[in-house]
């Protein structure tokens, strides 16, 4: 009996550990469009705070989650308080990756999700604020506390395509595929790649140049803006119309063809966003694809770099003592 108790435990592990492996095999950090998550713990600040002429000390805690698919390397975080009756006294850094940059303002990192961290990186942010009340006849007044990140985020997509190389449909052979749109969905950020046009374009009866039509759409409730103003963007100063809105294009590929080794030509250059949308069209440059070669299928790769800029505010009541 006990030879069979040990026998069906054994078992038990084994099958437990080749679920969990295949759990983790199944996990796909590429989906959804989620990125940063912040929120203000409850009670801190609490719905009242008291204040007084010379100042009552009270604590904030702000926690930021990353959960989507790609690291915050250059991430920004603005405390902004009404400076009038409350102030920012001490914030409370210590075993976190968090480095303060002035009195308001702190530069952060955080992982995204992927199969080691299913959930994403987080850290908490605590401060200690001072609350003052100093005119005689305010006995109560309400105040926000707003928290802004500013920082650098990717978007990507990797997707099957078909390379016809036969425009014109002369070959008199079967093709192993035929050209269609590539729906995509969210991958894990804010910034969507919705789908793909694909069109394949003569070249002087010798060569095929693959067009693609990428369309992208902010799925977020956040601000995009261009990737080098994120520190810009959660400082005092404004941003000008042309930081606005910007995507910035880091690679188009495929079989072995690339927007980073300057073969393929994109219009524009970066994505503007209007209504929350934009479009951008990518062709493979002249005389490189051949048409005497046989209809395909391959992965066309595309990663766009943005920045992302979103806030959150809490209410809360002072009281005089």
């Amino acid at each position: 009996m006990k030879q069979k108790t040990a026998v069906g435990g054994l078992l038990f592990v084994v099958l437990f550990l080749s679920a969990c492996q295949q759990q983790e095999f199944l996990f796909n950090p590429f989906q959804g469009t989620a990125a940063l998550e912040m929120a203000f713990l409850e009670n801190a600040p609490s719905a009242q705070i008291y204040a007084s002429p010379d100042g009552e000390e009270f604590e904030i805690l702000l926690k930021l989650q990353n959960e989507g698919a790609f690291d915050i390397q250059r991430g920004f975080l603005t405390l902004g308080v009404e400076q009038d009756y409350l102030s920012i006294k001490k914030w409370d850094l210590e075993g976190t990756e968090i480095v303060l940059m002035g009195p308001q303002q702190a530069s952060f990192l955080l992982e995204g999700k992927s199969k080691l961290n299913p959930f994403g990186s987080d850290a908490m942010v605590a401060l200690r604020a001072v609350a003052t009340l100093k005119e005689p006849q305010v006995e109560t007044l309400a105040t926000q506390i707003l928290a802004t990140a500013c920082y650098e985020y990717f978007t990507q997509a990797n997707t099957p395509i078909c390379i016809d190389t036969d425009v014109y449909n002369r070959k008199g052979t079967e093709k192993v595929c035929e050209i269609s749109d590539v729906s995509i969905g969210g991958t894990g950020s804010p910034i969507v790649i919705d789908s793909v046009g694909v069109e394949m374009l003569p070249d002087g009866g010798e060569f095929v140049r693959p067009r693609f039509t990428i369309h992208i759409s902010n799925a977020g409730i956040g601000q995009v803006i261009a990737p080098e103003a994120v520190q810009e963007a959660c400082s005092a100063k404004g941003l000008s119309h042309d930081l606005l809105n910007t995507i910035k294009i880091e690679e188009i590929s495929f079989s072995g063809y690339s927007y980073s080794k300057g073969q393929m030509q994109c219009n524009p250059q970066k994505a503007k966003l209007e209504q929350g949308e934009a479009s951008v069209t990518c062709t493979l440059a002249p005389a490189l694809l051949q048409s005497n070669k046989p209809t395909y299928t391959t992965n066309l790769y595309i990663k766009l770099k943005f920045g992302y800029l979103q806030s959150i505010s809490t209410e809360t009541r002072l009281e005089k003592i």
